[in-house]
Formats: structure tokens, C-alpha cells, sequence
């Protein structure tokens, strides 16, 4: 999870709360926090998730932030220093991007011969608000030396060991709001109106409200 820990992400640590008690997939898993914020004990005990590693980085910009994330994480930081050793897949989203429905990331997630599971905006450009893979399929040789153009163009390229393989899968039935994933069926929702549905945010389609922020991201 990566967040600068403004005050628009604190909001949304009451669905954290029910999401990691309501999601095997997340109940299952570590937490790595990237962050260049100064968050407390007793905010990092509301994730609720079994482990968590605190992880941080200089804010050097909104783009420039994204693209950092990619570069430590999968680059020759994160492989020299382990990061994700041990791990099958790795997560990458924001506080603000929430997992409605773990039920068929889990199903590709198990299948074999799948290494990534991406979003796409702007075209061909991968989101990178969102995105799964398996670290091992990630070449750290080629992560560093893509062109930090967008955060979009760049991790396009450092995912291009897992592109060329055809080894992925697109996210099902998402939409895309500037390069947000939403909608109602979207089984991951990157909204910045989804904080007033916390913290049940699971039934936010009984919610005309919620369902707005579910199909816009950033409803009037």
C-alpha cells in the first residue's frame, strides 16, 4: 500500500477495518506500508491485518511518488533488499482503493498461468492505482531504467516481462474514470467519494450516494 497519509486516506481507515475482517484474501496477508507520512501505533493497529512493515520515502510529488513505489518495490532496492521474498503476489493500491469482492481475484490469482492482473487507461497505459502480480515474474534488471514519463508509461514497461508473456488478466468488468478504476461490478473501486460509506462499505449499492462513488469515483 502506498499513501503520503493526507487526510483524505485517514478517512478511509474504517472500511480498512471491516475489509480485512470481512476478506480472506486480505486476512490472509501481510501488509508493506509506503509511506512518507508519520502515522502512529494505534493508526497502523486499525488495518487489522497480521503483519505490517513500515516502509518509507521521500514525497517528491504526486507522479513522481507512483513511480518510486515500482522503482523500490521491484526494482534493485526491493530485490537487493528482499521485499517481497516469500511472497506468491503482491497487491499494490491505495488507501482510497477498496476491494469489493475478493471472490474472483482469488480465482486468478490461484490459476497458474497467470502472473499479473491489471487495469488499462489512457489506451494501452497500465493503472497503476491498482494491480497484482507475482513478484518473480517482474524483472528487477529492467525497473529502474524505464522512463519515469507518467507513472502509467512507467510501470507499463516495468511490467513488460509479464506483458510479453501474455501471462494476465484484465480486471473484470471495471471502467475507468481518469485513469480510476470504478463501477458497481468492478471487483476493486478507486473512489474518492467511497470514505462517506465507512465503514460497511460492502453495501454501499443499497446507497444511491455510494453507488454514485462506486460508478464515478469522484461524484458531485
Amino acid at each position: 500500500m502506498t499513501t503520503h497519509w493526507s487526510d483524505h486516506h485517514k478517512q478511509y481507515l474504517p472500511c480498512w477495518e471491516r475489509a480485512v475482517q470481512h476478506l480472506s484474501l486480505l486476512r490472509d496477508a501481510d501488509l508493506i506500508l509506503y509511506t512518507s507520512g508519520n502515522i502512529s501505533s494505534s493508526e497502523l493497529a486499525r488495518f487489522q491485518f497480521r503483519n505490517i512493515t513500515v516502509r518509507k520515502y521521500i514525497n517528491r510529488g504526486w507522479q513522481e511518488g507512483a513511480v518510486q513505489a515500482v522503482q523500490d518495490g521491484f526494482g534493485a532496492r526491493g530485490y537487493q533488499e528482499k521485499w517481497f521474498e516469500g511472497y506468491d503476489w503482491v497487491i499494490r493500491l491505495n488507501p482510497d482503493v477498496l476491494i469489493m469482492d475478493d471472490k474472483w481475484l482469488l480465482e486468478t490469482m490461484g490459476d497458474a498461468s497467470v502472473d499479473g492482473i491489471f487495469g488499462q487507461c489512457m489506451g494501452r497505459q497500465l493503472h497503476t492505482d491498482f494491480f497484482a502480480v507475482r513478484p518473480q515474474a517482474m524483472d528487477h534488471t529492467i525497473v529502474d531504467e524505464c522512463p519515469p514519463t507518467s507513472a502509467e508509461k512507467h510501470f507499463q514497461c516495468a511490467a513488460k516481462s509479464i506483458l510479453k508473456s501474455n501471462r494476465y488478466a484484465w480486471i473484470k468488468n471495471y471502467k475507468n474514470a481518469a485513469c480510476h478504476i470504478v463501477g458497481v461490478n468492478s471487483p476493486v473501486v478507486h473512489s474518492h467519494a467511497l470514505w462517506k460509506c465507512c465503514p460497511d462499505y460492502f453495501a454501499a449499492h443499497e446507497s444511491s450516494l455510494c453507488l454514485e462513488a462506486l460508478e464515478q469515483g469522484n461524484p458531485r
